[in-house]
C-alpha cells in the first residue's frame, strides 16, 4: 500500500513564527474583493440616487434605510481592511506555508461577518405606506 505526500503542511501552529498559511490568504483575498466590490456599488449607487433625488424628496423611511445601507457598506469595507491588516500582522510570508493554522478561523469570521454585511448593505426598502399589511407582517 503506498501513500502520497505533497509535503506541505495541513495545520501550523500559531504564533511560533514558523509557518503562515494558506487558506487565510485565500480568505483575505476574498475580503479584498469584497471591499472593492462594496467601495464601487457605493459609488454607483451614489451615483443613481443623485439623479432620482432631483426628482423626488426622500421620506423618513427611506432617510433611515439610507443611514442603514451606509452603516453596512462602512462596515463592510471595514471588515475586508481589518482582515488585510490582520494577515500582514500575523502571517509571515518569508517562512514556509501550511494549508491551514489557528488564524484561519479569525479570517474566516471576519469573511463570513463581511459577506453579511455585504448582503445587508443591498437590502431594499419597505415602501412608506401600511396598507395591505396583515397581522403576520412585520414592520
Amino acid at each position: 500500500m503506498s501513500s502520497f505526500s505533497v509535503g506541505i503542511p495541513v495545520f501550523g501552529e500559531a504564533g511560533n513564527g514558523g509557518t503562515w498559511a494558506l487558506l487565510n490568504l485565500v480568505l483575505v483575498a476574498i475580503g479584498v474583493v469584497l471591499a472593492v466590490e462594496a467601495i464601487v456599488s457605493a459609488i454607483v449607487r451614489n451615483k443613481r440616487e443623485r439623479e432620482k433625488q432631483e426628482d423626488a424628496d426622500l421620506s423618513e423611511n427611506n432617510k433611515v434605510h439610507k443611514q442603514q445601507q451606509f452603516f453596512w457598506i462602512v462596515m463592510s469595507i471595514s471588515l475586508g481592511i481589518g482582515g488585510a491588516a490582520l494577515f500582514l500582522i500575523t502571517q509571515d510570508l518569508s517562512k514556509e506555508f501550511t494549508l491551514l493554522d489557528y488564524w484561519s478561523i479569525v479570517h474566516m469570521a471576519l469573511v463570513v461577518y463581511e459577506a453579511v454585511a455585504f448582503a445587508l448593505s443591498f437590502k431594499r426598502a419597505r415602501p412608506d405606506d401600511k396598507e395591505g399589511l396583515t397581522m403576520n407582517d412585520e414592520r
